[in-house]
């Protein structure tokens, strides 16, 4: 290395900047590490809460999901409950038709019971 080169550099206010760059690194190195700190916490925070909105959106629909299923079932119950009630009076219209001797034929054959083809006992 040229001695005279290193003169020059530090010579000409080189030295100044050289050590203020040293000088400034060995002390700021705390202030960069309490920085990095801060920029990371900053990061995690921002996540948790990014991750805290989606599950409590991913919670309102699972909610809304259960609202939905819970009346679904209701309204299957009801179905189911006016199903049973017209096939029962269904059985009681064809009983009726086939013990009344004033019953058409054609009638009676309409109503007449084919057991385990149908719910109502028709044939199908």
């Amino acid at each position: 290395m040229n001695w005279q080169i290193v003169g020059m550099v530090l010579g000409a206010g080189g030295i100044s900047g050289f050590l203020g760059s040293l000088l400034s690194g060995l002390f700021n190195r705390p202030s960069i590490r309490a920085d990095a700190v801060v920029k990371l916490t900053e990061s995690a925070v921002r996540q948790v809460d990014e991750l805290q909105e989606r599950t409590a959106a991913a919670e309102r629909r699972a909610a809304e999901a259960e609202q939905a299923a819970d009346q679904a079932r209701m309204k299957v119950r009801i179905l189911s409950d006016e199903v049973d009630g017209l096939i029962a009076r269904m059985r009681l219209w064809r009983a009726e038709i086939l013990a009344d001797p004033g019953a058409s034929e054609r009638l009676k054959q309409l109503v007449s019971v084919d057991p385990g083809q149908s719910s109502n006992g028709r044939a199908p």
